[in-house]
Formats: structure tokens, sequence, C-alpha cells
């Protein structure tokens, strides 16, 4: 549940204790059942809305956080990172994304083993988030547990055919696998992939050139 600003609690429990009164005039026949209906209606349908409308900048926050957090994290500025996570927390505590960014980040400090426990827990939650199986398995990556960092970017794509970095880790990872065949299809369905891109990063850039290269030599 994100933390409740002292403005928004002040607006809940003005609307809510309203209906004290009006139950209470409505008792002593001060007020038609249709008036008393429609009145408390209105105030539980405000207090509804003033919940949602909480919730909301909350989770605006606290994704505006992880994404500066993100930032730090290319930086190499990994304890900052963390920090603006933990702020992040505190706007929205359920935060999905937050459990993400700290798994990225422990794999960037080399932390393999809190790195797992955070992306698995995050799979487990929302077993759909590619961000979190691609994070998954360039952690196994680096720990050359390949096999299953192979499986982690086939599930990737799989949940999201036109992200062009993960059909180029996987077919390095097929590579390191041994699996030539597979490594030269997973490039080709990169530039596949590439070419229909608007535009692409200077790192897209230098993959689209290592990938030429690649199926040259794997041909």
């Amino acid at each position: 549940m994100a933390r409740m600003s002292l403005k928004k609690i002040a607006i809940v429990l003005s609307l809510l204790g309203l209906i004290g009164p009006l139950f209470w005039v409505f008792m002593r026949n001060g007020l038609e059942p249709t008036v008393f209906g429609a009145t408390v209606s209105m105030c539980l349908a405000l207090t509804v809305l003033n919940l949602w409308d909480q919730q909301r900048v909350s989770r605006k926050l606290a994704l505006e956080d992880v994404e500066a957090s993100r930032e730090m994290m290319e930086k190499s500025q990994f304890r900052a990172a963390l920090n603006r996570l933990e702020s992040a927390l505190k706007h929205d505590p359920a935060c999905f994304e937050v459990r993400v960014a700290r798994g990225e980040i422990y794999r960037c400090e080399q932390a393999y083993d809190l790195a797992r426990r955070e992306l698995v827990e995050a799979i487990q939650i929302r077993p759909n988030s590619f961000r979190a199986h691609f994070a998954l398995g360039l952690t196994y990556l680096q720990e050359k547990k390949v096999f299953e960092a192979v499986s982690e970017f086939r599930r990737t794509i799989e949940l999201k055919p036109d992200f062009s970095e993960a059909h180029f880790i996987l077919a390095q990872s097929y590579e390191l696998a041994g699996e030539k065949s597979k490594a030269l299809e997973a490039y080709r369905n990169f530039l596949k992939v590439v070419s229909g891109e608007q535009d692409t990063s200077r790192k897209i850039a230098d993959y689209v050139e290592r990938s030429q290269l690649r199926i040259m030599a794997l041909k």
C-alpha cells in the first residue's frame, strides 16, 4: 500500500467522518432516505477516488526513483542506486520494479547470490516480466551457467520478441554452449529485429557489426 500524504489522509478521514453525522440526522428523520443514500455514496466514491489518486501519484514517484537508480547504475554508482531504491519503497512499498532493479545492481556488483534471490523472487511474483528474466539470464551468464542463461534469454524473447539485445546475448550464449547452428540463427534473428527499429543506440550498432562478423565466421 502506498504511503499517503497528510493532506490525503485528512481528506479521506473527513469524508468518512461525515457519514456518522449524516446517519445521526437520518435516524432522526432529518434526511430523506434518497438524500441520505446519495450523500453517503458520494462520500464513499470521493474516498475511493482519493485513495486511487494517491496510489497513482505514489507509483509515479516510485518509478521515477527506479529510473534514476538505473541511471546511477550505468555510471557504476551502485551504493547511491540502492539508496535511491529505498526512496522508491517509501513512496510505494510494493513496487515490483524495485526488486528487479535491485537484482540488476547486485549483478553489476557481482553479488550473484543476492542478485539471483531478488530476480527469482521477482519472477515468482510476476512470471511474465521479461526484464526480470533477462536480468536473471545475465546473472547466470556472468556466473558461467550458460545453459541456465540460454533458458532465461529464450523466455525473455518469448515474452518480448522485439527485444533486440536479448537476441544478441542469446546468440553469444549459444556460441559459449557450442551450439553454432543455433547461434547463427539467433544472430540472424537479431539483425531482423534491429532492421525494424527506428533509432539504435551505439551499443546496438556495435552489436550489429559484431553479429555480421560472427555470421560470416559461423557459416
